[in-house]
């Protein structure tokens, strides 16, 4: 059986839905999916593709159809990863288990999607550039809930 192929604005709907399952916001709070998540963090695709939430975006589409569309989404985020056979997993650990966090600062004023080499240059520039010490990651802070 065949499935329809999904609109661009439905594979971003079913990203920022699978980006929302693994945020500060729900993954923290989440006792049942940090239940399912092994000690990586890392949980099962066929588990997120039990979701309702999840099935009703794909109803058409069979269990397997669902999780590879699950993997191909993944595939978009730049907070999220497919994480060996099967199983999705954050790219930043929570920020109560994140031993940089003491050391985070918060920027704005960038343009939404604004390359990481153009952030770090900003940074590099800034008059008191010394005082921030080495740049260790870059990480996009976006609201999920949009």
């Amino acid at each position: 059986m065949s499935t329809p192929a999904l609109t661009q604005a439905q594979q971003q709907s079913l990203l920022r839905q699978l980006e929302y399952y693994f945020s500060d916001e729900s993954f923290s709070f989440d006792d049942f999916l940090q239940s399912e998540a092994d000690a990586s963090g890392a949980v099962p695709v066929a588990t997120l593709t039990a979701f309702p939430r999840i099935i009703a975006m794909l109803p058409e589409h069979t269990d397997e159809q669902r999780q590879a569309e699950v993997l191909v989404a993944v595939a978009l985020s730049d907070s999220v990863v497919k994480s060996g056979d099967g199983h999705i997993k954050r790219l930043f650990p929570l920020p109560q288990d994140d031993p940089a966090a003491d050391r985070s600062l918060f920027l704005g004023g960038f343009r939404k999607g604004v390359p990481e080499p153009e952030v770090r240059a900003a940074i590099a520039a800034h008059a008191r550039a010394e005082a921030f010490g080495p740049i260790v990651s870059v990480r996009r802070l976006r609201d999920l809930r949009r």
